[in-house]
Protein backbone atom coordinates (compact mmCIF):
# COMPACT_ATOMS: atom_id res chain seq x y z
CA UNK A 1 0.00 0.00 0.00
CA UNK A 2 0.87 3.69 -0.78
CA UNK A 3 0.47 4.78 3.18
CA UNK A 4 3.11 2.47 4.22
CA UNK A 5 6.21 4.22 6.14
CA UNK A 6 8.95 2.73 3.17
CA UNK A 7 6.39 4.63 0.78
CA UNK A 8 7.55 7.93 2.84
CA UNK A 9 11.34 7.14 3.04
CA UNK A 10 11.32 6.13 -0.42
CA UNK A 11 9.68 9.43 -1.37
CA UNK A 12 12.39 11.82 1.43
CA UNK A 13 15.03 9.98 -0.09
CA UNK A 14 13.82 10.25 -4.03
CA UNK A 15 13.32 14.13 -3.32
CA UNK A 16 16.62 14.58 -1.22
CA UNK A 17 18.16 13.64 -4.62
CA UNK A 18 16.62 15.97 -6.63
CA UNK A 19 17.27 18.36 -4.18
CA UNK A 20 20.68 18.65 -5.32
CA UNK A 21 19.54 20.37 -8.76
CA UNK A 22 18.96 23.37 -6.10
CA UNK A 23 22.32 22.63 -4.02
CA UNK A 24 26.30 22.71 -5.07
CA UNK A 25 28.44 19.81 -3.78
CA UNK A 26 31.54 22.41 -3.15
CA UNK A 27 31.66 26.76 -3.72
CA UNK A 28 34.71 28.32 -3.86
CA UNK A 29 35.88 32.67 -3.55
CA UNK A 30 37.28 32.54 -7.05
CA UNK A 31 36.63 31.23 -10.50
CA UNK A 32 39.24 28.81 -11.58
CA UNK A 33 39.37 25.63 -13.78
CA UNK A 34 36.69 23.90 -15.56
CA UNK A 35 34.52 22.67 -12.80
CA UNK A 36 34.52 25.88 -10.73
CA UNK A 37 33.58 28.61 -13.58
CA UNK A 38 30.36 29.47 -11.52
CA UNK A 39 32.37 29.30 -8.12
CA UNK A 40 30.63 26.04 -7.25
CA UNK A 41 30.80 22.66 -8.15
CA UNK A 42 26.97 21.35 -9.14
CA UNK A 43 25.11 18.17 -10.63
CA UNK A 44 25.79 20.42 -14.41
CA UNK A 45 29.54 20.03 -13.83
CA UNK A 46 29.47 16.58 -15.09
CA UNK A 47 27.16 14.68 -16.78
CA UNK A 48 28.13 11.11 -14.47
CA UNK A 49 26.69 13.25 -11.64
CA UNK A 50 24.12 14.44 -13.48
CA UNK A 51 23.02 11.46 -14.84
CA UNK A 52 23.67 9.43 -11.64
CA UNK A 53 21.32 11.60 -9.54
CA UNK A 54 18.37 11.21 -11.86
CA UNK A 55 18.73 7.77 -12.17
CA UNK A 56 18.63 7.28 -8.48
CA UNK A 57 16.14 9.96 -8.06
CA UNK A 58 13.73 7.92 -10.30
CA UNK A 59 14.38 4.49 -9.23
CA UNK A 60 13.65 5.85 -5.50
CA UNK A 61 9.81 7.10 -6.88
CA UNK A 62 9.32 4.09 -9.02
CA UNK A 63 9.73 2.09 -6.02
CA UNK A 64 7.08 3.65 -4.61
CA UNK A 65 4.66 2.41 -7.17
CA UNK A 66 5.86 -1.36 -6.72
CA UNK A 67 4.18 -2.31 -3.50
CA UNK A 68 2.34 -5.48 -4.68
CA UNK A 69 5.82 -6.34 -5.54
CA UNK A 70 7.70 -6.07 -1.94
CA UNK A 71 10.88 -8.18 -3.41
CA UNK A 72 11.28 -5.66 -6.47
CA UNK A 73 10.96 -2.85 -4.22
CA UNK A 74 13.14 -3.98 -1.79
CA UNK A 75 16.18 -4.65 -4.63
CA UNK A 76 15.17 -1.06 -6.56
CA UNK A 77 15.49 0.45 -2.90
CA UNK A 78 18.95 -1.23 -1.97
CA UNK A 79 19.80 0.02 -5.94
CA UNK A 80 19.00 3.29 -4.87
CA UNK A 81 21.43 2.85 -1.86
CA UNK A 82 24.48 1.71 -3.79
CA UNK A 83 24.17 4.77 -6.36
CA UNK A 84 23.89 6.97 -3.56
CA UNK A 85 27.16 5.55 -2.43
CA UNK A 86 28.47 6.24 -5.59
CA UNK A 87 27.69 9.43 -6.27
CA UNK A 88 28.69 11.06 -2.87
CA UNK A 89 31.99 9.45 -3.89
CA UNK A 90 32.39 10.75 -7.23
CA UNK A 91 31.32 14.22 -6.22
CA UNK A 92 33.75 13.53 -3.18
CA UNK A 93 36.19 12.66 -5.80
CA UNK A 94 35.84 15.37 -8.18
CA UNK A 95 35.66 17.98 -5.59
CA UNK A 96 39.11 16.81 -4.35
CA UNK A 97 40.83 16.03 -7.89
CA UNK A 98 39.69 19.68 -9.15
CA UNK A 99 41.71 22.15 -6.85
CA UNK A 100 45.00 22.90 -7.65
CA UNK A 101 48.27 22.00 -5.04
CA UNK A 102 49.83 25.37 -6.02
CA UNK A 103 46.49 27.13 -5.50
CA UNK A 104 45.18 29.70 -2.95
CA UNK A 105 41.78 29.55 -3.40
CA UNK A 106 39.23 28.62 -0.25
CA UNK A 107 36.58 26.27 -1.21
CA UNK A 108 33.98 24.66 1.31
CA UNK A 109 31.86 21.71 1.08
CA UNK A 110 28.35 22.24 0.50
CA UNK A 111 25.44 21.13 1.78
CA UNK A 112 24.91 18.94 -1.56
CA UNK A 113 27.18 16.56 0.25
CA UNK A 114 24.46 15.70 2.76
CA UNK A 115 21.93 15.33 0.33
CA UNK A 116 23.07 12.00 -1.00
CA UNK A 117 24.24 10.29 2.47
CA UNK A 118 20.47 11.62 3.69
CA UNK A 119 19.35 9.89 1.12
CA UNK A 120 21.41 6.62 1.11
CA UNK A 121 19.91 6.39 4.94
CA UNK A 122 16.65 6.22 4.06
CA UNK A 123 16.78 4.53 1.20
CA UNK A 124 18.23 1.43 4.02
CA UNK A 125 15.84 2.35 6.66
CA UNK A 126 12.99 1.79 2.93
CA UNK A 127 14.71 -1.58 2.28
CA UNK A 128 14.69 -2.43 6.13
CA UNK A 129 10.78 -1.70 6.44
CA UNK A 130 10.26 -3.62 2.86
CA UNK A 131 11.75 -6.45 4.42
CA UNK A 132 9.70 -6.28 7.55
CA UNK A 133 6.53 -5.96 5.76
CA UNK A 134 7.43 -9.28 3.73
CA UNK A 135 8.22 -10.97 6.90
CA UNK A 136 4.65 -10.22 8.54
CA UNK A 137 3.05 -10.74 5.12
CA UNK A 138 4.85 -14.15 5.23
CA UNK A 139 3.80 -14.76 9.19
CA UNK A 140 -0.12 -13.92 8.54
CA UNK A 141 -0.07 -16.70 5.11
CA UNK A 142 0.75 -19.26 7.76
CA UNK A 143 -1.88 -18.77 9.99
CA UNK A 144 -4.27 -19.14 7.64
Amino acid sequence: MLQRIQSIFLLLAGSSLFGLFALPFGTSNTQFGVIYDNKSLDLHDHTALLAGTVLAGAIAILAIFLFNNRNLQAKLASLTAILCIGLAGFAYWMYNSSIPADSSNTTQLGFGFALPILALILSVLATIFIKKDTKLVRSMDRLR
